[in-house]
């Protein structure tokens, strides 16, 4: 991407965010997106990712933003509340070693509901 001549390399987890927002958009919900990536603690290597968007309007529930949807969503699927440091004996899903952990990526900053979710969620970027 270049603007003026200033230019910062494309993020593909950025991008699936806000394509997830705009997909949000065209469906009448809110313009926001998240996902939530887990890696190998071990490799740095992706492991899985869960995508969401913004179900506030849909399910008409004022706490279903992006990222506490996908939160949710991974932590359900994993069997585990904290994403930030999962381990392998504790996972419902496959992991190659001992030890991950999840970053989250969201189409704009998190509100200050969000920020607390995630920071109980364990998850540190």
């Amino acid at each position: 991407m270049c603007y003026q001549e200033i230019s910062a390399p494309s993020d593909q987890w950025i991008q699936l965010a806000n394509e997830e927002a705009l997909e949000s958009v065209k469906n009448g919900g809110g313009p926001f997106g998240a996902v939530v990536v887990q890696i190998d603690s071990h490799s740095g290597e992706v492991i899985r990712h869960w995508v969401n968007r913004n179900r506030v309007t849909l399910q008409r529930d004022p706490t279903a933003h992006a990222e506490i949807v996908t939160i949710r969503m991974a932590a359900a699927e994993l069997g585990v509340f904290n994403l930030g440091a999962i381990h392998q004996d504790k996972s419902k899903l496959f992991q190659p070693s001992q030890l991950s952990h999840c970053v989250i990526y969201s189409s704009t900053e998190p509100c200050p509901m969000c920020m607390s979710a995630i920071y109980w969620a364990g998850i540190k970027n």
